[in-house]
């Protein structure tokens, strides 16, 4: 077994985020795809854009319209009323960051700017436990990109075999997996807590 030094948090769906499980269960069910299919295009790309500010909120929508099977049937109205109901916040794997960060050098990959990320330190403490946070900005790359992936290793000077890569959309885990990383795909905090033991 190779011994871990290094742990890639994504950041959103990971370390920050709404409840998502109420808004993904009823596009999911609504439009009749899995939920880690619907959870993938709703907090993928397209709501990193809206994080980012690229783009406006009735935008977001039409594009998650045209990027769902059946997206056609969603009513922006209800939509809108169940999103603007949460809130971003600390998601639970933040209470596991004090105690990883006394064995492990902890770093963030996120598809975001470096001024998002500015604006967060701001707002959450969960920061302090790390020691860089890579965007895709710095690095010219976006995930699932081999780019983003290599940028980080020269900035970290990190060794995939011996690092661990979590991040809640599966591409992204998967091109991590292909590049030897120690891979897992965040679904669920307590999936995620017996990953953590089992592997470190």
């Amino acid at each position: 077994m190779v011994e871990i030094k290094t742990i890639f948090f994504d950041l959103f769906g990971v370390l920050l985020g709404m409840d998502q499980s109420t808004i993904i269960r009823y596009i999911s069910k609504k439009i009749n795809l899995p939920y880690l299919e619907t959870k993938d295009i709703v907090m993928g790309e397209i709501f990193m854009r809206l994080e980012r500010g690229e783009i406006q909120f009735k935008q977001y929508f039409q594009d998650l319209q045209y990027s769902l099977p059946n997206g056609e049937i969603l009513n922006y109205d209800e939509f809108k009323i169940m999103w603007t109901t949460n809130k971003i916040d600390e998601l639970p794997a933040v209470e596991l960051l004090p105690a990883l960060k006394e064995k492990y050098a902890l770093y963030i990959i996120s598809n975001t700017s470096e001024a998002h990320i500015a604006q967060l330190k701001r707002q959450f403490t969960l920061f302090s436990n790390f020691e860089y946070v890579i965007t895709s900005e710095a690095a010219k790359s976006r995930k699932p990109s081999v780019e983003i992936f290599k940028y980080a290793m020269n900035k970290t000077e990190a060794i995939p075999k011996s690092s661990v890569f979590v991040d809640d959309i599966y591409s992204n885990v998967n091109a991590a997996r292909n590049l030897s990383f120690n891979s897992h795909h965040y679904t669920s905090y307590e999936e995620f807590n017996k990953f953590i033991i089992s592997i470190l």
